[in-house]
C-alpha cells in the first residue's frame, strides 16, 4: 500500500508515464544524476521544477536524482483522499486503484505475510507455488543485452572489506572488458554517487556516513566515454535486516510465447536461479540482472521465481527467493488479407499496377502483430515486398516477367511478428497486359537467335579461326597489308542494326538482376 506523508511543504508525488532511459534519453551532460524510470511507476518530487524543466525526485525505494517533467504527472489531491479512504476501509488493498488487464483477472496478487495459523483462506508462502506444473522444455532464458548500445565494462566482486558504525570500507576488481576505459568509478548508496575514484587508481574506498541501522545497497559503476554500468552489476546490501533474495522483481513485453524479467541483485556476486511454476529453467551467472523468456504457452499463469544462490543464508532459513506472477497473452491468429486487389496497366509504358485496401484491423506497434509489409504473389510465386505499413499499391515492369508471363496477382500481409495473412481475392491480369509481356519475351528471344545467325559465332575459338581463314584468303588475292588490315577491321564490324539489339539485351539483363537483389 502506497503512504503518502511528509513533512515537505512541497512534496508531492508524480506518476511515471513513460519510460526514460537517462543514458539513452538524457540531453544533458550528466545523465548519471538522473533517475530511470519504468512506466506506472510512481516518484516523490521535492520541490519546484529547475531551469531545465527537471524535478529533483525520490522513488518509493529511497533512491534520489533528477526526473524529466515531460516524462511525469502528479497524482491529484482528490485520488489521493479516496484511495486513502480506500484504503481505511480494506488495509490489504493498494492506495491506488489498479488497472488489471482482462487476461490477467485470474491472478491472485497477494502476497502477504501472515503470523496467524494457517486457514483454509490464508495464502501459501511465496515458496509454494499456487499454480499446476506446466511444460518448460521449450522455454530459453537469455540476457538481455541493448542491441544498440555498446557492452560497457562492470566492476566485479565487490567486497565488504569492513564495516564501522557508521562507515564502510569496500573493494573491487576492475572489469574484464578492457575495449572501452574506464575513467573513474562511481560509488553509490541507494542510488546516490557518494565517492569517486579514478580509474587508474587501487580499486577501494572508504564510504562515511552510511546509515547501517537499516538496509542500504551499495554499488560501484564504471565509467566510460559511452556512458556507465549499472547499479545492478556491482551491488550489495549491507545494514541490518539486509536481505539476502532479489529485490525489485518485474516483468514487462509481455507476449503470447515470451517475457522480460528483471531484479536487482541484494549480491550481484552469487548466481541465480529462474524458476517457473516450481521448475528450475535456468541458472544466471553472477552480474546478470535482466532475462527475457521464450518458448512459453499463450493464455498461461506463471510465478517466476528469482532465488539467490546462497547456501548460508538457506542454513540460516533466511528468505533467498522472490516472485511474482504474471499471464501470458492469447495466442494472435494470422492477420487478415489486404482487400480490394486490383490489376491494371500502369502509368508508363510496360509497367503494370497492383494496388490494395490496407489492412486497418491489426494494432499499431510496437505491437508485434503490427502490419510490417505487404507481398505480392504472382501464380503463386513471391514477386515484390513492399515494407510498409500504409501501402496501397506497388508497380511493376513487365520485362520482369519476359520468362514467365503472370495470370493471377495475389497480395499477402506480414505482421512485425512474422505472421503471414491468407492470400486476398485472386485478381486475373487483363489479357492486353499479358499478351504485351508475351511479345515483349518474344522479340527478346527473336533478337538473340538474329545475334546468333549474324555470322558471329558463339565459340571465341571459332571466331578467330574465321579470322585467321579470311586473313590467309586475301593474302593469297595479293592485297597489301594495309589493304588486308582495312578489310579484317571492317568484317569485325557487327551492322548498327545488330548493336542496338545486343543494348536492349543487356538492359533487360540487367534490370532482371537488379529486381532479384
Amino acid at each position: 500500500m502506497l503512504v503518502y506523508e511528509s513533512s515537505f511543504e512541497l512534496t508531492r508525488l508524480f506518476r511515471v508515464l513513460f519510460q526514460y532511459i537517462p543514458l539513452r534519453d538524457s540531453p544533458n551532460e550528466n545523465p548519471q544524476l538522473e533517475l530511470p524510470l519504468q512506466a506506472g511507476d510512481y516518484i516523490l518530487v521535492h520541490g519546484e521544477m529547475d531551469e531545465d524543466r527537471f524535478y529533483h525526485g525520490e522513488t518509493l525505494y529511497g533512491q534520489t536524482g533528477l526526473v524529466p517533467s515531460n516524462y511525469v504527472e502528479r497524482v491529484s489531491d482528490e485520488q489521493l483522499v479516496a484511495n486513502a479512504a480506500a484504503a481505511a476501509s480494506r488495509s490489504q488493498s493498494p492506495s491506488f486503484p489498479l488497472q488489471v488487464p482482462a487476461h490477467h483477472a485470474q491472478i491472485v496478487h497477494d502476497f502477504s505475510s501472515h503470523s496467524g495459523p494457517a486457514t483454509a483462506d490464508t495464502p501459501l508462502p511465496d515458496s509454494v507455488c499456487p499454480y499446476p506444473p506446466v511444460d518448460v522444455t521449450n522455454v530459453k532464458v537469455q540476457e538481455i543485452k541493448e542491441p544498440n548500445q555498446p557492452r560497457l565494462p562492470y566492476p566485479r566482486e565487490l567486497t565488504i572489506e569492513k564495516k564501522m558504525s557508521r562507515s564502510v570500507v569496500l573493494s573491487w576488481s576492475p572489469p574484464e572488458d578492457q575495449l572501452h576505459p574506464v575513467s573513474q568509478y562511481h560509488v553509490c548508496v541507494d542510488g546516490t554517487v557518494k565517492a569517486v575514484v579514478p580509474g587508474t587508481y587501487k580499486c577501494k574506498a572508504l564510504i562515511e556516513d552510511v546509515a547501517l541501522d537499516k538496509s542500504v545497497n551499495i554499488s560501484v559503476r564504471a565509467v566510460t566515454e559511452q556512458g556507465h554500468s549499472f547499479d545492478a552489476q556491482c551491488n550489495t546490501a549491507v545494514g541490518a535486516e539486509a536481505p539476502v533474495a532479489p529485490q525489485h522483481v518485474r516483468v514487462w513485453s509481455i507476449t503470447p510465447v515470451g517475457a522480460c524479467v528483471g531484479w536487482f541483485p541484494s549480491n550481484s556476486n552469487a548466481e541465480h536461479i529462474l524458476l517457473l511454476n516450481a521448475i528450475k529453467v535456468g541458472v544466471c551467472p553472477p552480474s546478470v540482472f535482466q532475462v527475457q523468456l521464450s518458448g512459453l504457452l499463450p493464455s498461461t499463469i506463471y510465478r517466476v521465481s528469482i532465488r539467490t544462490k546462497h547456501p548460508k543464508a538457506v542454513l540460516e532459513q533466511r528468505p533467498v527467493e522472490r516472485c511474482v506472477d504474471f499471464k501470458t497473452l492469447p495466442k494472435i491468429g494470422l492477420p487478415e488479407p489486404p482487400k480490394n486487389v486490383q490489376v491494371e496497366a500502369g502509368p508508363q509504358p510496360g509497367t503494370l499496377l497492383v494496388s490494395w485496401t490496407p489492412v486497418s484491423s491489426q494494432p499499431l506497434p510496437p505491437s508485434r502483430a503490427a502490419v510490417h509489409s505487404y507481398l505480392v504473389f504472382a501464380d503463386g510465386r513471391s514477386i515484390a515486398q513492399v515494407p510498409s505499413a500504409n501501402a496501397d499499391h506497388v508497380l511493376l515492369r513487365l520485362s520482369d516477367f519476359a520468362d514467365d508471363p503472370p495470370l493471377f496477382i495475389t497480395v499477402r500481409v506480414r505482421t512485425r511478428e512474422g505472421n503471414v495473412s491468407p492470400d486476398s481475392n485472386v485478381v486475373r491480369v487483363p489479357r492486353s497486359i499479358a499478351n504485351l509481356a508475351s511479345n515483349i519475351a518474344t522479340s527478346l528471344n527473336s533478337s538473340t537467335t538474329q545475334m546468333n545467325n549474324s555470322g558471329f559465332p558463339n565459340n571465341p575459338t571459332e571466331h578467330r579461326e574465321a579470322l585467321t581463314g579470311n586473313r590467309g584468303k586475301r593474302a593469297e588475292a595479293g592485297l597489301e597489308p594495309d589493304t588486308l588490315r582495312a578489310a579484317t577491321k571492317r568484317d569485325r564490324t557487327p551492322p548498327l542494326a545488330h548493336l542496338l539489339r545486343t543494348l536492349h539485351l543487356l538492359v533487360s539483363l540487367l534490370r532482371r538482376c537488379t529486381v532479384g537483389y
